[in-house]
């Protein structure tokens, strides 16, 4: 075991731009940076088949975003935007190559490990209106396409064939519940 003593450097810039040629109209353009450091659990936590892995790096994910509003009418606001968020070094609990001693030779242990990428496409639109002081009504929809890909251990991927170098995250399982929106 290694010692549990670890710190993460990170830098994390946002920078957001906002043009409003009117008040009622805007108009924004918005980049960010973040990261989310290895849980204890993904670092540390061990079972019958999996081992630890103290040399997990931290996720990090790049997002981009342009939009815009309207208030068509002082009651009624409107937004649309489009996003792209990249993620590297995505945690997944993945198989390894150690082998586990006492099993069939195709037993393996697993171990949480930066096993992927993943890109998030998607557009957002956003209605309200306030008919009267005391009612207020929302609409929304967003809509993603999410890819999954340099995925180093091709048994993260529920599909019985040899995978894609792309592979769209709806039509496969995940072994972890993949970031999906970052922003």
């Amino acid at each position: 075991h290694k010692a549990a003593d670890k710190t993460f450097f990170t830098h994390n810039p946002r920078i957001g731009f906002v043009y409003s040629p009117s008040s009622r109209t805007s108009a924004k353009i918005l980049y960010g940076e973040a990261f989310r450091a290895p849980t204890i659990r993904e670092s540390y936590s061990q079972a019958g088949s999996r081992v630890t892995n103290a040399d997990l790096r931290p996720e990090k994910v790049r997002t981009f975003e342009i939009g815009g509003s309207l208030y068509p009418m002082t009651e009624i606001r409107t937004e649309a935007s489009a996003y792209v968020n990249y993620v590297q070094d995505m945690i997944f609990l993945a198989g390894t190559t150690i082998h586990r001693a006492g099993r069939s030779a195709s037993s393996y242990y697993t171990r949480f490990q930066n096993a992927g990428k993943a890109q998030v496409m998607g557009t957002e639109l956003t209605a309200e209106a306030a008919p009267a002081a005391w009612t207020r009504f929302y609409v929304g929809y967003t809509y993603q396409q999410s890819k999954l890909f340099d995925v180093i251990d091709s048994t993260l991927l529920a599909h019985e064939d040899v995978p894609d170098e792309t592979q769209k995250i709806s039509d496969i399982n995940i072994c972890r519940t993949v970031l999906t929106n970052a922003r």
